[in-house]
């Protein structure tokens, strides 16, 4: 009879924080510590569930280019300046942001400058979960999902219904994905350091060990079970300003543009002229490093469309103020893979040769399905 599945994916739990701890999960079979590519959640989640690279899959992170014709007004463009004015007050600035996104039905813009918002546009959501248009484990297979995200409700408060609604299909005896996704918010608001993100992975560890008995009893022998991050997270403590506009001139479409990532600058040059001088300025820069072709290579970022230059900050550092959060965060994620704040968590509970554990997000896509055809 074939084998019953059950996989917990618990976002952003670090393999440096648990391997030190005593939790249920680290019993449950051998730690290992899995290398996240570059990018954020739309891109990992990509290569955890159906093993492509940005590269492969066609995107990175989530705001690209505008390549719309743009009409824009004086009025338009003089009221968007003044809004502008806003990013002094990080509140401010996000509480404009937020009734801009409402009133315009734009939804969330992030913390994008009013008046490069013209220059941007937010790629379409790929919902890695439920799309058809590529194989994922999700569509391969039959997966009961309960995810977390989708419930929006308070941080710390999605991850229960999420578990709620696991245990039942696991008492109904069917394959279960189960994500909580809630410790990703609580890092960036509280940090590393914080009794509450300490006490949230003891109540994540609960779960984890309520929801995993209850499958066993149900299905014995038949059990397979793997819980599993995609990344880790570092504390952060500094944020960088950076000013491109004073040394290279107002953004537009004559010119370049770009867009800060919390971790990542990312440059589109549409004057090929500037090249040479951005690219010596970003190569004198301490905060971080230009990333040459071949790291782009080896994380399969090499398109251009996801920008002619992208530079990515030291561990611990943040782009603030930048274009995506309205707060300097207490800790981050999208840092360089190798640093082992960014190693994610892969347990499988039948694991008896740590060898053959996948030591990236990407390899984990093959394993899973070759556990799911067992």
């Amino acid at each position: 009879m074939r084998k019953k599945v059950l996989i917990i994916f618990i976002d952003s739990l670090p393999y440096f924080i648990i391997k030190k701890r005593n939790l249920y999960i680290n019993d449950l079979g051998k730690v290992v510590p899995i290398s996240p590519g570059l990018g954020y959640s739309i891109n990992i989640y990509a290569e955890l569930f159906a093993g492509l690279s940005p590269d492969e899959i066609g995107f990175f992170n989530k705001w690209i280019p505008n390549t719309r014709v743009y009409e824009s007004s004086i009025f338009k463009d003089l009221f968007f300046s003044i809004l502008d004015y806003s990013r002094i007050s990080p509140l401010l600035s996000r509480i404009l942001h937020v009734i801009y996104g409402k009133l315009t039905k734009k939804g969330n813009i992030a913390n994008i400058p009013f008046s490069y918002l013209k220059y941007f546009q937010k790629k379409e959501n790929m919902d890695i979960f439920f799309t058809k248009e590529f194989p994922t484990i999700f569509n391969e297979f039959n997966l009961e999902l309960c995810l977390s995200p989708f419930f929006k409700k308070r941080i710390g408060e999605n991850d229960q219904q999420a578990y709620e609604m696991a245990l039942n299909h696991v008492k109904s005896g069917k394959n279960v994905f189960l994500m909580l996704g809630d410790l990703d918010g609580i890092s960036h608001i509280h940090g590393l350091e914080s009794e509450y993100y300490h006490s949230y992975i003891e109540k994540l560890d609960q779960m984890c060990s309520t929801i995993i008995e209850e499958f066993k009893k149900e299905n014995g022998d038949k059990s397979e079970i793997i819980v599993l991050s995609d990344h880790g997270m570092a504390n952060v403590n500094e944020g960088v300003k950076i000013n491109l506009e004073r040394n290279f001139g107002k953004i537009g479409l004559n010119s370049y543009l770009y867009f800060l990532d919390s971790t990542y600058l990312r440059i589109w040059l549409m004057d090929q002229s500037l090249a040479p001088d951005i690219e010596e300025f970003l190569k004198s820069l301490k905060s971080g490093i230009l990333l040459d072709n071949d790291l782009r290579n080896k994380y399969g970022i090499t398109n251009r469309k996801f920008g002619d230059y992208i530079f990515i900050l030291n561990e611990g550092k943040v782009f603030f103020p930048g274009f995506m959060g309205g707060r300097l965060v207490k800790a981050m994620h999208g840092y360089l893979p190798d640093f082992e704040s960014q190693k994610g968590v892969f347990i499988h509970s039948n694991l008896d040769d740590v060898d053959i554990a996948p030591k990236s997000c990407k390899e984990v896509y093959n394993y899973i399905r070759g556990i799911m055809k067992k």
